[in-house]
């Protein structure tokens, strides 16, 4: 009996389950389905969230990628204006030395040939005093005979002085007349 009672409350719970629906269960499955719709929503949110964020992550590689191009190219730019200042400073230092050496070379040939103009200034000089020894030696000598041609002989005195003023003028003004 209780058995049967507890049997036909159950039936009839079924029976009213059958014919409608329960609230509570309807509220269960309209609160399931409203947490889905919200899942679903965070779901597909999140799916553009994770869209976004993949296509910052691949604008921000893309730039790495810019950068780093960039960076290799400024880099290769500066090693290159090194390496073209680096030959333009070893080509003017060579020119700089070959310039010093041609100077060099120069100026070893302007004391050459100031040390022969030299040597040949001495020989100059020493020629002129030979000459001026040999001039006086034999205007010496023409005075000399001049004293003693005086004493012996008057004539001979006046050649003398011809000579001695023919040797005179001869060397002043040259043997053709020309002065030297």
């Amino acid at each position: 009996m209780k058995w049967e009672r507890e049997l036909s409350d159950k039936e009839q719970i079924l029976e009213i389950r059958d014919t409608e629906p329960d609230r509570y269960y309807k509220a269960v499955i309209d609160e399931n389905e409203s947490e889905i719709l919200n899942q679903s929503i965070l779901i597909e949110g999140l799916e553009i969230d994770i869209k976004n964020a993949k296509k910052n992550q691949e604008i921000a590689e893309q730039e790495k990628k810019q950068l780093e191009h960039e960076l290799r190219e400024t880099s290769e730019k500066t090693r290159k204006a090194k390496e073209e200042l680096k030959n333009e400073y070893e080509m003017k230092l060579f020119n700089l030395n070959v310039e010093n050496q041609e100077l060099a070379e120069r100026e070893r040939k302007k004391d050459i040939q100031i040390s022969e103009l030299q040597k040949e200034f001495a020989k100059i000089q020493e020629k002129l005093k030979k000459e001026e020894n040999r001039a006086n030696s034999n205007a010496k000598l023409y005075k000399a005979a001049l004293e003693v041609g005086e004493y012996r002989d008057r004539d001979f005195a006046h050649k003398v002085k011809l000579c001695l003023e023919n040797y005179r003028m001869s060397y002043i003004y040259g043997e053709k007349g020309y002065s030297r």
